[in-house]
């Protein structure tokens, strides 16, 4: 693709930040960490940058947008791991999260978990959150308890 100029590699919180801001501030983007670009036809892979190590310390995502309706109920999307610690032929995550330096499998505290899904509830109208449950029934089921108790 002619007019790429450049991918985020791996988690793209502090690497697409610090990116901007060199792009915004016309110094050298090609010293950012995270970053892959091509130059006179060859591909150039800067340092990896660690993988974000405490979930809970990313602000929520904007949702400016309506939830998803499906069978009724409005949906939105909800992270509260990354990663996989399972090795499923079939699946490359294990590969992508592998090659990047950090912990591999991260989850949130279950109180912020809670704490996210209420905020979509009250402000979105979210009756039900989807995506990553966690990489453990035990922690997913941690969960549910959190949210009861509050």
């Amino acid at each position: 693709m002619p007019q790429l100029d450049s991918v985020v590699r791996f988690e793209g919180e502090t690497t697409l930040l610090e990116l901007v801001d060199a792009l915004s501030t016309g110094s050298d983007w090609h010293s950012v960490h995270g970053i892959a670009y091509c130059d006179h036809g060859q591909v150039v892979a800067t340092p990896a940058r660690a993988l974000v190590e405490d979930l809970d310390e990313l602000p929520f995502p904007e949702r400016n947008y309506e939830p998803q309706v499906v069978l009724g109920r409005n949906m939105m999307p909800l992270i509260a791991s990354r990663g996989c610690a399972r090795t499923c032929s079939f699946c490359s995550i294990h590969t992508f999260y592998r090659a990047a330096p950090g912990k591999i499998v991260r989850t949130r505290k279950p109180s912020e978990v809670v704490r996210e899904m209420r905020m979509l509830y009250e402000d979105r109208g979210c009756s039900e959150p989807y995506g990553d449950a966690g990489p453990a029934s035990l922690w997913t089921n941690y969960i549910a308890m959190t949210y009861r108790e509050r």
